[in-house]
């Protein structure tokens, strides 16, 4: 039994791509350089979609990995609640930002500690998963 390199790639475009599209979007407004909010777009985009499949793989690493009647269980269900509520509330936002593009041209100060608030949310949920890894995961592997 093996991780697989994509399902490990996976999970590291949205926890790299969420966060620069709060980067650019403070970033543009700060330096009044609109074009970098069509990239933070693409960013928040990419990550969203990235989010979905790295879920997809967590679910399968969760079936292969982690065993009934396991410890790890009760982390596993935390990260998961975690990351599933981030990723559909960046979702809500990536929407509403298609469907408002004067919202992505000019964000407000509400999506904005939105995001903020999310990216949080994200990385307390990263840490959990982390730990699931490395106390339950690969030990398996030593």
């Amino acid at each position: 039994m093996r991780l697989h390199p994509v399902h490990i790639m996976l999970v590291h475009f949205p926890a790299a791509l969420l966060p620069i599209d709060l980067v650019f979007n403070v970033m543009s407004e700060y330096l009044t350089f609109k074009p970098l909010n069509e990239a933070a777009y693409y960013c928040l985009t990419a990550g969203v979609l990235g989010g979905w499949l790295a879920m997809a793989a967590g679910l399968f690493d969760f079936i292969r990995f982690i065993k009934p009647g396991s410890p790890a269980i009760k982390r596993v269900m935390l990260h998961l609640a975690i990351q599933v509520a981030v990723i559909i509330c960046f979702s809500l936002l990536l929407a509403l930002e298609y469907k408002h593009p004067d919202w992505m041209n000019s964000p407000t100060v509400l999506i904005l500690c939105s995001k903020a608030i999310l990216l949080l949310a994200m990385f307390c949920g990263n840490y959990v998963g982390g730990e699931i890894v490395f106390r339950y995961i690969a030990k398996e592997f030593q």
